[in-house]
């Protein structure tokens, strides 16, 4: 009894090949947060995160965390200064940094359906009104987002656990 044909696996990949990979364009994988992980109150809400974003993308979130992480209140703060609005350079940049990470953020969860898309106004507007009534809200949004983006570069849950240490399942 054969178990496979020579010839079979010699020929066949290769026409297999031939004829798929020029066909074969990269797609847009949507994965969905459910916001009922964070609290049961939400119920069936969730949103939809472009986890495989391009390369342009990735580099853009990660340069404005970089800058954000130097925008640093300075040692020499005035005696007068109450918070980084009372340093109008500062308060400019930490605007800036904000706006450019709401574009990424807006970006990353406007690729799945249309009634799901977030535009950067309505992304400002949610952050606003949760930030209101639940300051951590929005963070929590945050590390969801780039925890399914790990996952998917990383390739499995197991990946993740074994790069952060943590579930991501219960990490909050």
């Amino acid at each position: 009894m054969k178990i496979f044909d020579a010839q079979f696996i010699l020929e066949k990949p290769l026409t297999w090949l031939d004829n798929r990979t020029t066909r074969l364009e990269p797609v847009k994988i949507i994965k969905r947060i459910q916001l009922r992980d964070y609290a049961p109150e939400f119920g069936s809400a969730y949103l939809e995160v472009w986890v495989n974003p391009t390369a342009d993308l990735l580099e853009k979130w990660q340069a404005y965390i970089m800058e954000l992480a130097k925008a640093q209140i300075p040692a020499d703060l005035p005696e007068s200064a109450q918070s980084p609005e009372d340093i109008p350079e500062l308060a400019r940049t930490i605007r800036d940094l904000y706006d450019r990470s709401l574009q990424v953020y807006s970006v990353l969860l406007s690729q799945g359906r249309k009634k799901t898309r977030v535009s950067v106004e309505d992304l400002r507007q949610l952050i606003d009104r949760m930030n209101d009534t639940d300051p951590r809200f929005w963070g929590w949004v945050k590390r969801q987002i780039a925890e399914l983006i790990s996952e998917h570069r990383l390739g499995s849950r197991a990946a993740f656990k074994n790069f952060t240490g943590k579930d991501r399942k219960n990490y909050v």
